[in-house]
């Protein structure tokens, strides 16, 4: 029984995050709410925040299954931190390439994974040319 609690609170705790990212994009979109700018090297530190993360375009690749990366700072393996546009998503973006050498900042809550810090990108408003 115990276990059943355990998982309906992991649940709602999962919901609620994600409701709460959610709340606070929109703000963002909005222009209600500016999140602190850090830089790719730093992003690691920042993990669980919603932050601007800025920095160049010095990598896009893309993955078979669809999947794009935006690396900042410095190409793949070597980027401190990736933007990623997972599949279902990457019709509302302008071609990945056309970031490509550009300065920008992405706009999201950092994780880590693989090692690596990142954004997950699921509009272009959270990607600004600067």
């Amino acid at each position: 029984m115990r276990h059943y609690f355990s998982l309906a609170f992991i649940f709602l705790f999962a919901i609620t995050i994600a409701a709460g990212q959610q709340r606070i994009q929109q703000n963002v979109d909005d222009g209600v709410y500016t999140p602190q700018n850090i830089s790719p090297d730093s992003a690691k530190y920042h993990i669980n925040t919603f932050a601007a993360v800025c920095g160049k375009v010095k990598g896009v690749r893309a993955e078979k299954d669809g999947t794009v990366y935006l690396d900042l700072d410095r190409s793949y393996p070597f980027n401190a931190f990736t933007a990623v546009i997972k599949p279902e998503h990457t019709i509302k973006f302008k071609s990945a390439k056309s970031y490509l050498q550009k300065n920008v900042c992405v706009t999201g809550l950092i994780f880590f994974e693989k090692e690596k810090a990142h954004i997950s990108l699921t509009s272009p408003l959270q990607v600004k040319e600067q």
